[in-house]
């Protein structure tokens, strides 16, 4: 791979994460949080979504899991869908490639 195209995935990357970090931070489910609080969830999700595309449920399982083991946060499963099916219409229509 050229040291361009490791640039642009690299350049492509860090607008996806900050893309996904503004979804999670307007959602904010522990309240208050740190702009960088949700940054290991934002990274699980950017995997899951590079592996299993735009699948919900898939990325509705790694929210609440994260969620859960990570944050020690009960999410309602509502809840966790509903953010799960922006996070996926985003990565549809706006990530960068």
């Amino acid at each position: 791979m050229k040291h361009t195209e490791r640039k642009q995935q690299r350049d492509a990357f860090k607008r996806n994460e900050a893309g996904l970090r503004a979804i999670l931070n307007e959602w904010d489910f522990i309240g208050g949080a740190p702009e960088d609080e949700y940054d290991c969830l934002t990274h699980h999700l950017l995997s899951a979504l590079e592996r299993q595309g735009s699948d919900v449920e898939g990325i509705t399982g790694v929210i609440t899991r994260e969620c859960t083991e990570h944050f020690w946060v009960e999410v309602s499963s509502k809840d966790a869908k509903t953010v799960a099916i922006k996070i996926v219409r985003w990565w549809k229509d706006g990530r960068q490639a």
